[in-house]
């Protein structure tokens, strides 16, 4: 098979997880680790099965030697891309040009944030789609 990358991939095993794109709060579909990564896409290496061309969003999370707690980890490179192959390698994802860095400690924040905000709705009795409509 030809290989028609455009960029250098790099041998670097990151963990990372992978979410549906195509709703407003993406559901977590799994995590796994990268098996090698470059600027324009990853291979990651599951035995998780996607459609080809479906949209998602990934997490590749960066750790820090010398981090104590999780939340001091490192850092996270958040990209949305989509699925370009799926075989027993893994899931070949391409990313689009736009990208967040952010420290691991901020997107753990968001995540304790959102999760705050839906336990209080959930406490005052109001559904969350009634809100919506």
């Amino acid at each position: 098979m030809e290989d028609r990358r455009q960029m250098r991939r790099f041998t670097l095993r990151l963990p990372c997880l992978i979410y549906e794109r195509n709703r407003a709060c993406g559901n977590l579909l799994f995590e796994a680790w990268t098996a090698n990564v470059s600027t324009g896409g990853a291979l990651v290496a599951t035995d998780q099965r996607l459609p080809v061309g479906m949209p998602v969003h990934v997490n590749l999370l960066i750790r820090r030697n010398r981090a104590t707690k999780a939340t001091d980890a490192g850092g996270c490179v958040s990209l949305n891309g989509w699925v370009v192959r799926d075989d027993d390698d893994g899931l070949g994802m391409a990313f689009s040009e736009e990208y967040r860095i952010m420290r691991t400690s901020d997107l753990f924040g968001r995540c304790q944030a959102v999760a705050h905000w839906l336990k209080q709705m959930e406490n005052e009795g109001k559904a969350f789609l009634s809100i919506v409509r």
